[in-house]
């Protein structure tokens, strides 16, 4: 085990959530939330605004809903870490909803539909060179929630992006940032549809630079999304999930089309 090399913090909101939150990570105050149409990134932004990161360390900021979404508490996060040298360290539930679809693109499509042209459009203005119907995510790439710790480079690079997106949403001048701040209903609450963006922003990272070295926490040992129609199929997802890594690693044609062709079978298991 290496000397602590990670700055894992959690937000909190109140004072009910301040003494709920998991006394391991390093508390990090919002109970002032300024800006709540900006969500966790605004004390995230603050943070790394005001606080130079160090090279080799790893910077987490999670929700105070890390531990009701993955089951994990703090001291199982830095036991992984503790045996990490990689770019980004993903610590993501869902698993259900990442290996079904080929990629968030989709997802959103599917199960967030306000936010998919808002989606395709951020990433437009991004000037990724990859389309993203194209990009094939799995398990080694897709980040539900922000939760991932990642060394500095990463979280400049993710920086970098996120701030394109504040600053046009800021100036509020443009077609797209009028819908980026526009709110989108989300679980019965409405939000503006820039929150989903930024989340979504590491997946993209990772989906299109190939120079991030990255860890993976086992997410078949995490929440699967509740009440997931697919979640029975545990085995398929798996194998759908396999399909898409090595697709990514590979580029053979064959591991996409034995991932749609056991997609059909779950789709068709579902439809009776």
């Amino acid at each position: 085990m290496r000397d602590m090399n990670y700055q894992l913090f959690q937000i909190f909101y109140n004072q009910e959530t301040k003494v709920s939150n998991d006394s391991g990570f390093l508390p990090l105050d919002n109970t002032s939330n300024s800006r709540p149409d900006w969500s966790e990134y605004w004390p995230i932004r603050n943070y790394i605004l005001n606080n130079p990161l160090s090279k080799d360390t790893y910077y987490g900021f999670f929700s105070p809903k890390f531990k009701s979404k993955t089951n994990l508490e703090s001291q199982a996060v830095k036991d992984f870490l503790d045996e990490a040298t990689e770019d980004v360290v993903i610590f993501c539930p869902f698993f259900d909803q990442n290996a079904i679809f080929v990629n968030i693109f989709e997802q959103a499509l599917v199960n967030h539909n306000a936010i998919y042209k808002v989606l395709l459009d951020a990433y437009a203005g991004l000037k990724f060179d990859a389309e993203p119907q194209g990009l094939v995510m799995s398990s080694r790439d897709v980040i539900f929630c922000n939760f991932f710790a990642a060394k500095r480079e990463f979280w400049s690079s993710w920086f970098l992006c996120c701030e394109k997106i504040w600053h046009m949403c800021e100036e509020n001048k443009s077609d797209l940032a009028k819908a980026l701040n526009e709110s989108v209903e989300h679980d019965g609450k409405l939000h503006p549809a820039k929150t989903f963006i930024i989340e979504r922003i590491a997946t993209i990272l990772l989906s299109n630079q190939n120079e991030w070295s990255v860890k993976v926490y086992n997410p078949l040992a995490l929440p699967f999304m509740s009440g997931s129609r697919v979640a029975q199929f545990r085995a398929e997802l798996v194998q759908l999930d396999a399909m898409k890594v090595a697709y990514r690693a590979s580029g053979l044609q064959a591991y996409l089309d034995q991932f749609n062709s056991i997609r059909s079978n779950i789709i068709r298991m579902l439809n009776g």
